[in-house]
């Protein structure tokens, strides 16, 4: 592979910090009446048509990821898990020596369009939600998450593209954007629903104090031009970049959940419900998810790289720095002629990964429902994660012990996904791109997910035919 360490470089310079961070949508967990707690994460009064009085998730997980960069030829989810240590790159692999049928193969994509990636990976612990009959419900919840985003990247940083540049020919590099961060939430969930001569209207919100532990972001502000004066060295013009990361975990070899800052998220959400709460015709509802930022004041570092004049880096040199702080002096170094120049602050903020989201539910008979949704994303912030935008169009059954769906997604207006969700007693799992765990095809992500929740041991509510309805009795334990 001719021009390794210059990719690699390009690669780890905008994601390295990232991988110190040690699921989609996870409709199955939260679009059900019957999905208690978890619902309120979808939209703060989704749970108001719920049955239950009340409602305890003991811990659900789910991950994500997805990207059109790369892929990993004729494998599924399970098989790349089975066999990771068995994937090499297609350029690595000498075809006169070795046999590619004996490894998982990593190729990338052409084509002139920009490239993008997401990863989410989401634990929810202990939660409760509790409904009253004079109108309110109230909730508590604590999550854990991950979050990673690219997005435009150019065509120019296509794997095939870059290597095939001819050495001492100039090539432009657009603008694009990398941010990764790992934080925890304490929220709580307030809703109040409002009877009106024509259906029931409802207003709720999420109240969440963010811990943010690991960071990073990348930000190519401006077009500039960039040249391989040979495999080790690269040459840079007209810069203008800014990047930032925390290193409370450079130099450790033992993971550290540090607490390196802290901020305040807010969901909001309306819903409108046509009929009897527990037995409606429709119900729809908008919301605004994930409004806030994470300010790291711990173990953080700020860069900025602006320069209009020519500067080469000597990879080797780069590649010799003991970790990404020293790589980083040296950059600055090379670029800038000081190595203390680039960093301009000992702090910076990152954005969640704010979206608007639309909803309406039908239902078609007792227990057969079909609901739209609609999410998208919301730049608020200039240093944010990106969220994927995704429409989702998801036909179940739901009765109290038991559920089901199909979820039909469209990822980012361009992948058309299915999925299947199943919910028995206490314990639902699903996926929303269900050929990813089993199917040999191109692989460029999955998502799974699972949750362990309690209800109550009775319901005294209305039945979903009207009227009073009989207790029913939980499994035992």
């Amino acid at each position: 592979m001719r021009y390794s360490k210059s990719f690699t470089f390009i690669l780890l310079f905008i994601f390295c910090c990232s991988i110190q961070l040690n699921a989609q949508e996870q409709l199955g967990l939260k679009l059900e009446n019957y999905s208690g707690i978890n619902s309120v994460l979808l939209n703060p009064t989704y749970a108001v048509t719920s049955p239950y009085k009340w409602n305890v998730n003991l811990v659900s997980a789910g991950t994500f990821f997805d990207n059109n960069y790369a892929y990993i030829n004729d494998v599924g989810a399970f098989k790349v898990l089975r066999n990771i240590e068995d994937i090499r790159p297609r350029p690595d692999i000498d075809t006169e020596n070795e046999n590619p049928e004996d490894f998982l193969i990593l190729d990338f994509y052409g084509g002139t369009n920009k490239k993008q990636g997401s990863y989410l990976a989401t634990v929810m612990g202990p939660s409760v939600m509790v409904n009253l009959k004079s109108g309110f419900s109230f909730g508590i919840f604590t999550n854990v998450r991950t979050a990673a985003s690219a997005r435009g990247i150019p065509p120019s940083l296509n794997y095939y593209q870059f290597d095939n540049e001819d050495f001492n020919n100039d090539f432009s590099v657009a603008p694009f954007k990398a941010a990764a961060m790992s934080w925890s939430e304490i929220g709580v969930n307030l809703a109040k629903q409002f009877e009106t001569t024509s259906g029931t209207v409802a207003l709720g919100l999420n109240l969440k104090m963010l811990n943010g532990y690991e960071a990073f972001y990348f930000n190519n502000k401006s077009t500039f031009d960039m040249t391989k004066i040979s495999e080790d060295e690269l040459s840079f013009e007209t810069l203008d970049v800014e990047y930032a990361f925390t290193n409370s975990n450079i130099n450790n070899d033992k993971f550290d959940l540090s607490n390196n800052g802290g901020g305040i998220g807010l969901d909001l959400g309306f819903s409108y419900i046509k009929g009897d709460i527990n037995n409606y015709f429709w119900k729809a509802g908008l919301s605004l998810n994930d409004l806030g930022r994470i300010r790291f004041v711990n173990h953080a570092e700020q860069h900025q790289i602006n320069s209009n004049t020519l500067a080469n880096i000597d990879l080797d040199a780069v590649e010799a720095g003991r970790d990404i702080e020293e790589q980083t002096r040296i950059i600055s170094e090379q670029l800038l002629n000081n190595p203390d120049a680039s960093e301009s602050d000992n702090n910076f903020k990152i954005w969640l990964p704010t979206a608007l989201t639309a909803y309406i539910d039908y239902r078609l008979t007792d227990n057969i429902y079909l609901n739209a949704l609609a999410i998208q994303n919301v730049p608020v912030g200039e240093n944010a994660i990106t969220r994927d935008n995704q429409i989702a169009l998801t036909p179940r059954y739901e009765r109290r012990r038991f559920g089901a769906m199909l979820p039909v997604t469209l990822l980012n207006y361009s992948k058309l996904r299915v999925g299947a969700a199943a919910r028995l007693g206490f314990l639902t799992i699903g996926s929303e791109n269900l050929s990813s765990l089993f199917k040999e095809d191109e692989f460029t992500g999955t998502d799974f997910y699972v949750g362990i929740k309690i209800n109550p041991f009775n319901l005294n509510w209305p039945s979903r035919k009207g009227g009073k309805g009989k207790n029913v009795k939980c499994y035992s334990f």
